[in-house]
């Protein structure tokens, strides 16, 4: 983890940038809204709130304990991936009996 990353979650303390966290993720929250309402056509706002989010994030991650985050990550990972290869298997059969159908 950056070093820089560190010294700033350890200046600022966790209640802080738990605070800040809530604060950057309702701006990004708000950017991409107006995102895809079509109020504003370009990406660099989202970016900008995106890297917010994710330092002030991984500020958090530093203070709660990194290890533990990552194994908590990894978990919640897995779930994603199982259910991307659930919904491929059903989207699969869904579509081979559409197909038998047709026959």
């Amino acid at each position: 983890m950056d070093e820089r990353i560190k010294k700033i979650a350890e200046y600022y303390g966790y209640s802080a940038q738990a605070d800040a966290l809530l604060e950057q993720a309702a701006e990004f929250m708000v950017a991409l809204n107006r995102f895809q309402k079509g109020k504003t056509s370009s990406y660099k706002e989202i970016k900008e709130k995106a890297a917010e989010v994710l330092c002030i994030a991984l500020q958090l991650q530093h203070l709660l304990g990194a290890e533990e985050i990552e194994r908590l990550m990894s978990i919640s990972i897995d779930t994603q991936i199982q259910e991307i290869g659930f919904e491929d298997l059903f989207t699969k059969r869904f579509r081979e009996g559409l197909e038998n159908d047709k026959s």
